[in-house]
């Protein structure tokens, strides 16, 4: 079991005040799925075709502390 602030199959996301770059994410954070941790980067994008805003995620998992 791994030790997070969120209970299972719950996180978090918080906007990126300064971005780094055009390319870093809008927002950034943690989830607690299945009992492991991830991180997670978002996007904010437009579509093409409808002019909706939707966001693109990316979740990569977090090493485990020893």
């Amino acid at each position: 079991m791994v030790k997070s602030r969120y209970k299972e199959d719950r996180g978090g996301l918080y906007k990126v005040r300064e971005r780094k770059s055009a390319k870093s994410p809008h927002a950034m954070g943690e989830a607690n799925i299945g009992g492991k941790l991830y991180f997670i980067a978002a996007w904010t994008k437009v579509n093409e075709y409808s002019g909706e805003k939707y966001m693109n995620l990316v979740f990569r998992e977090k090493p485990e502390e020893e």
